[in-house]
């Protein structure tokens, strides 16, 4: 069986993913925000709708940092 996502209930900090990405370079992992925000994107129509989830996806990177950006 091979592991393509991994979803966590809780929100992970930036260290915490970048752990995750080291002991599994070859799987997505997410958190609960990442998995609300993907099923978002996967219905929004509308282009306003669209460009909202972008906005919020880049602010959830941006504020919380992603692992290699500088923030963490």
């Amino acid at each position: 069986m091979d592991v393509e996502l991994i979803i966590f209930d809780d929100e992970l900090n930036p260290g915490q993913v970048k752990n995750f990405l080291r002991l599994a370079k070859n799987i997505k992992i997410i958190d609960r925000n990442g998995l609300i925000l993907d099923i978002f994107r996967k219905h929004a129509k509308k282009r306003e709708a669209k460009t909202q989830v972008e906005l919020a996806q880049f602010g959830k990177i941006y504020c919380h940092g992603l692992p290699g950006n500088g923030l963490t």
